[in-house]
């Protein structure tokens, strides 16, 4: 499982201007705004705004750059888009001189992979998301919900589904933590504790605090419960271990088998949520 890449991000945040489409040596180029004003310290774009750098596009109704703080906001249906990779939310602020982005208003990060004849997807979402560029650091706050799909044909497959309360991502580590109310959703396992540190680099969960674990019968019950101080998922081989304190009510005569997790989350089932596939 590959985490969020933020790297179209974090290009965007290493500029400290937006010019005219007429400067080609500006960090950010104008390709549309319905209106444009200018002054000494500030610039305004309203209307059907889009800006680009490094073939990286910014939409977005409104956006105001303020230039001796370095700080560039945009408001109403605000996305970030390339070919493989987008953000979108209801507001976006830009920190240059600080190398840090906030995001609101329900954000959606989608990144796109392409394996021999398979596609993937993966969405992360929550309420808010900081990116720290100089720590190469993520956090996504409340409601988090990351889910990666397999893709075949017209087909989508949820292959992987996190939800928690906070996720905080190192990019550069390639390790993520995720707190509070835990729950991992594969079609084979499940899984929940009150924080997990996820190793990219491994492809392992490590699941801490009052760690569970089970499989699934044909019909998609839950069977063969596993409880210990620590639980290890490898993600690859889709196997579990337990560490200290075990305890297992298992079923050996029980075929165990695959589930299939809703595409759509309920929208019901947590506030605020962002659904992850319209």
């Amino acid at each position: 499982m590959r985490l969020i890449s933020l790297a179209l991000l974090l290009l965007l945040l290493t500029s400290g201007a937006i010019a005219q489409g007429r400067n080609e040596k500006a960090p950010f180029k104008v390709l549309h705004a319905d209106a444009v004003s200018h002054g000494e310290n500030r610039q305004e774009l309203v209307g059907n705004v889009i800006i680009e750098r490094d073939g990286i596009r910014l939409y977005a109704g409104r956006m105001v750059y303020t230039k001796d703080e370095g700080r560039l906001e945009a408001w109403r249906s605000v996305e970030i888009r390339d070919p493989s990779f987008n953000l979108k939310c209801s507001r976006l602020t830009l920190k240059t001189k600080e190398n840090e982005a906030v995001a609101w208003g329900n954000p959606i990060l989608t990144q796109r992979e392409d394996k021999s004849d398979k596609r993937f997807e993966t969405t992360l979402t929550g309420v808010q998301v900081r990116i720290f560029t100089k720590e190469k650091r993520v956090q996504v706050l409340e409601d988090v919900v990351l889910t990666r799909f397999e893709i075949k044909g017209q087909n989508r497959k949820v292959e992987l589904r996190v939800r928690c309360r906070s996720m905080d991502a190192l990019t550069g580590a390639k390790r993520s933590t995720f707190k509070g109310g835990l729950s991992i959703e594969t079609p084979q396992i499940g899984a929940s504790a009150e924080r997990a540190l996820y190793d990219q680099m491994a492809n392992k969960f490590y699941l801490i605090g009052v760690a569970k674990a089970w499989n699934f019968d044909s019909s998609g019950r839950k069977v063969n419960l596993i409880e210990g101080d620590k639980i290890v998922y490898f993600t690859k081989e889709k196997r579990t271990v337990v560490i200290g304190n075990v305890t297992a009510d298992v079923e050996p005569e029980i075929k165990t088998g695959e589930r299939n997790i809703p595409v759509r989350l309920d929208p019901v089932s947590r506030p605020g949520e962002v659904l992850a596939n319209e």
